[in-house]
């Protein structure tokens, strides 16, 4: 009697390494394929390429235009140059002038405040005599004149820096306001026998005369008229 020999059971097959890792990358690839693509980034602008052109040594147009360029910078070089050797030249002095005459007037007006208390202190006291009394009185009135002095040197400071900055309208205005004053302060200096009204008048229409013309004459006469003036101020001050 023959026994039955029964089948032998085939193993299951195990999974090699090899097949899990492609497993895996197909796993990555799918998965990549889910996410949004990157952007590709754009090319330069229109404006950017626009300068490139007009500006790169290697297109006709740069070429022409750098020259051009150059030539523009070294011109408003110059000018920025003669600018400023102007304001060194000229502008400068005429303002260190300006504030010395400030200075001055604003000097002449404390002066004129301390005298003008002594004045009326003494009126109120009625301490002095009367000699003293007019005395106070002249010296009064010869600080109002030097004071009028400084007022008009301040006024003719403005005619000459208008003229410096070449604006010949706030010149005119500026010369219009020192005639005014001149026209008010000179008889008073006249009465104290420290001008002449002939003089300034004459410096006066020569001013008006070039103010319009020209710009150097005009300063040339404002300076002599600076001249009368500290010669009244140095009478007044004797």
């Amino acid at each position: 009697m023959t026994s039955e020999i029964e089948p032998t059971a085939q193993p299951e097959e195990e999974q090699t390494p090899v097949q899990e890792t492609a497993e895996e990358a197909e796993s990555i690839h799918a998965k990549a394929a889910e996410l949004p693509a990157e952007p590709i980034p754009a090319k330069g602008s229109a404006v950017g390429r626009f300068f490139r052109h007009i500006f790169s040594p290697a297109t006709r147009t740069g070429k022409i235009v750098r020259p051009i360029l150059r030539g523009l910078a070294v011109t408003v070089g110059f000018f920025a140059l003669g600018v400023l050797l102007t304001y060194l030249a000229l502008y400068q002095p005429i303002e260190k002038r300006y504030q010395e005459t400030k200075a001055g007037l604003e000097q002449a007006q404390a002066d004129l405040k301390v005298k003008q208390q002594e004045l009326d202190e003494a009126a109120l006291t009625f301490i002095g005599a009367q000699a003293e009394r007019n005395q106070a009185v002249d010296m009064r009135a010869t600080l109002e004149g030097r004071l009028l002095v400084w007022q008009g040197l301040s006024k003719v400071s403005d005619v000459r820096l208008a003229l410096a900055k070449k604006d010949t309208a706030a010149a005119k205005l500026a010369l219009t306001e020192l005639e005014k004053h001149l026209t008010a302060s000179v008889p008073e200096w006249e009465k104290m026998g420290a001008a002449q009204a002939t003089t300034f008048n004459q410096v006066l229409a020569l001013v008006k005369d070039d103010i319009s013309r020209n710009a150097t004459l005009a300063d040339q006469d404002l300076q002599r008229l600076v001249s009368e003036l500290m010669l009244v101020e140095q009478t007044l001050g004797e």
